[in-house]
């Protein structure tokens, strides 16, 4: 089970007011290292938006793990 946040709503709702607003939007998450950022776009995309933390594996492995998380997230989509 995972536990709530805490005292995160207004950064909840400013990356929903982002990600729902008609224009195009780049959204930065900054902050020291281990402080829950990651966690906060699981959360907030944890339902019909598509996540995707790349990692230091090679270029081919990073396409096809972002294509299967796209492919999750999007029907249709192979």
């Amino acid at each position: 089970m995972r536990l709530p946040f805490i005292n995160r709503e207004k950064e909840i709702k400013r990356i929903n007011n982002a990600l729902s607003g008609q224009d195009v939007s780049f959204i930065v998450i900054y902050g020291r290292r281990r402080c829950g950022k990651s966690r906060l776009l699981q959360h907030v995309c944890r339902e019909q938006d598509v996540y995707f933390l790349a990692d230091q594996n090679a270029k081919q492995l990073q396409i096809m793990n972002l294509s299967h998380e796209i492919a999750r997230n999007m029907n249709g989509f192979n």
